[in-house]
């Protein structure tokens, strides 16, 4: 959780929003640490009867002003790592590259990683212990190419995990 954010804030990420569900490691914890010492905004999102946590936390979000007021809107999960693959590798230069403010949202595709050949846990850093995925010309299978959106909240009517509404 630690590296997941250290990195995101040093690609330019400057708030983040998370929502956690049934933790039962633990995380929940750091994440309420995180939110007293006002490095996140963490939501306890246990699964309703009628949605599941996923759906809830999209429709938590976008009725937070802090959220639909942002200039963009990043939708991860914790396993997720926004790979910025333009200029000096920050989320300002993607958002540059991809328009600017006339750009309205932004899709990440995704890319899934294997294991490396590695079979144990390890304290090691993810990024630098997972860095062999899907083959970018030749993916093995049509199901590993999904996309993240990135938007501007104040030209979406609602977040959502693949696509925003606008």
């Amino acid at each position: 959780m630690l590296e997941w954010l250290a990195y995101h804030k040093s690609i330019g990420i400057d708030e983040f929003c998370i929502f956690s569900n049934d933790c039962s490691d633990g995380s929940n914890l750091l994440l309420n640490r995180l939110d007293q010492m006002g490095v996140i905004k963490h939501f306890d999102n246990p699964p309703g009867p009628r949605m599941d946590p996923q759906r809830a936390a999209y429709s938590w979000a976008n009725r937070m002003e802090f959220v639909r007021s942002a200039d963009w809107v990043l939708i991860v999960d914790a396993d997720e790592f926004l790979n910025v693959k333009t200029g000096d590798h920050s989320i300002d230069h993607l958002i540059t590259e991809c328009g600017g403010k006339d750009a309205d949202a932004i899709s990440v595709n995704w890319r899934l990683m294997g294991s490396c050949g590695q079979a144990h846990m390890s304290d090691d850093l993810v990024t630098t212990r997972f860095t062999r995925g899907s083959d970018f010309d030749d993916p093995e299978n049509g199901l590993v190419w999904g996309a993240r959106p990135s938007s501007a909240p104040a030209n979406s009517t609602s977040l959502a995990c693949t696509a925003p509404s606008f």
